[in-house]
């Protein structure tokens, strides 16, 4: 056992809330004289400064609000008790800052290394301790609770080692990670090779329309479509089934009340697309769809037409702060209807893609496992 001394975390760092903005002051593309903003969906095992970005006008920001190298980035408040407490270290400099469900850790203290503090905030005991956060339907952690929470602060030297043994593995967890992603966009890259041609007309990226097109069908007329009955803090984190939210990541729930063959659409948000095969349950602003009895389509086909569908659903989306569809918006959406010999030629081509990814999700899974024992190691003193 450790004989490290413990310190207030709110002595080695800096707290400073994110950037307070409505949603008409924000863009989806860059703009003269705005800053980009970081979110809760930014952060995983690094920070993505790539995607979800959004800008607000530069005025917004203070200037302690402007991002540093070093800088610690966490999910203060979210629906999911899962997702509050996430953290991420930024690597080099950034010219941007960060919303207001979301706090900076900016060290102060030269005794601590920003990359060790990182490790400690991704470990099993602090992830362990966030998850009991306050609040019933929204998580939140308190400024002052973590300003007070007691964390190891080994010699510098020995915080190096700590986290070259950490940042090793972490490399080769990541790379794993990397390749599951990759893999997971072959299913639609399969779906655009076997249809784009054919669906060009009603898909992204429109240049002309196949002289061969199958026959158009509204949605409406080939699958049945019924919303959850739930409301989001119905969800238990120790439930046995899965949970689907407006979220694009399930939450986990006690009971199910529908065992389907569905193809899931969130009602609100970002109108993510999910499948699912089994017992579940849902929340009231979620769209299940499956296929009618009359057997013309098939739920892998659909699960990806709807994936590559959303982008007109997010067109015709209603509402101000947060936007929503309706059910006509579905059931009046055309599709095209290929053979059923294609659809199965399709299922059995994916299905193969899902049993690699299925291995993979395995591996990263145990190696997720590994990675948190070691983590838990270092912080006891026993690398």
């Amino acid at each position: 056992m450790t004989t490290w001394p413990m310190v207030k975390l709110g002595d080695v760092v800096q707290f400073i809330r994110g950037v307070t903005f409505s949603r008409n002051e924000t863009s989806h593309i860059p703009q003269k004289n705005h800053l980009p903003i970081l979110r809760a969906g930014n952060i995983s095992q690094t920070l993505n400064l790539r995607d979800n970005i959004i800008f607000v006008p530069s005025q917004k920001v203070t200037a302690s609000q402007y991002l540093c190298k070093n800088d610690i980035l966490m999910c203060m408040s979210s629906g999911s008790a899962l997702v509050v407490g996430k953290s991420a270290l930024l690597h080099r400099n950034w010219q941007g800052s960060f919303g207001a469900f979301l706090a900076c850790l900016r060290p102060t203290s030269d005794e601590i290394l920003p990359i060790f503090l990182t490790h400690w905030l991704q470990s099993p005991y602090f992830r362990s301790w966030a998850q009991y956060s306050r609040g019933t339907g929204i998580k939140n952690i308190r400024v002052s609770d973590l300003k007070n929470l007691p964390i190891p602060l080994p010699p510098l030297a020995e915080q190096k080692r700590i986290a070259a043994i950490l940042d090793q593995a972490d490399t080769l967890r990541r790379q794993r990670s990397h390749a599951l992603e990759t893999l997971n966009t072959m299913g639609q890259a399969i779906f655009h090779e076997m249809f784009e041609e054919k669906t060009r007309n009603i898909l992204p990226n429109n240049t002309h329309i196949n002289s061969k097109q199958w026959p158009m069908v509204k949605l409406g007329d080939v699958v049945d479509i019924k919303t959850g009955k739930l409301d989001a803090n119905a969800s238990s984190p120790t439930g046995a089934f899965p949970f689907f939210t407006c979220s694009s990541t399930p939450l986990q729930i006690d009971n199910w009340a529908y065992d389907l063959d569905a193809v899931i659409v969130a009602g609100n948000g970002d109108l993510n697309v999910k499948h699912y095969n089994g017992k579940f349950n849902a929340y009231q602003r979620t769209y299940i769809i499956t296929p009618k009895q009359n057997h013309v389509i098939k739920s892998l086909f659909l699960y990806y037409f709807m994936n590559s569908y959303v982008y007109k659903l997010r067109q015709q989306a209603i509402g101000g702060v947060i936007k929503y569809i309706k059910i006509g918006m579905l059931t009046n959406a055309s599709i095209p209807l290929p053979p059923l010999a294609e659809q199965e030629r399709f299922a059995k081509r994916i299905e193969k893609v899902e049993a690699l990814q299925r291995t993979y999700e395995s591996a990263l899974k145990r190696q997720e496992t590994l990675f948190n024992a070691l983590r838990q190691q270092a912080f006891r003193g026993e690398l």
